[in-house]
């Protein structure tokens, strides 16, 4: 789960999303509270946390849908 998230973290920081420590350590306890179930909590719960401003609520929303995205049937 940490190294999941953490690969998460480095995508956002490459698209100029900046992840503090603290973020990245509030988004890791978001985590293991909720789990990885329900991706729509998962999105909002991260996004509270990592995404400040409009641009970054639009990046973030980008590279969750990319990196956290449902497999296909």
């Amino acid at each position: 789960m940490e190294k999941t998230l953490h690969q998460f973290f480095q995508i956002l920081r490459r698209y100029d999303v900046e992840v503090t420590t603290t973020e990245a350590v509030d988004a890791l306890q978001a985590v293991r509270l909720l789990g990885y179930g329900n991706r729509h909590r998962l999105k909002a719960a991260l996004g509270g946390v990592l995404a400040k401003s409009e641009e970054e609520k639009s990046m973030f929303n980008d590279c969750f849908e990319g990196y956290f995205r449902v497999p296909e049937e």
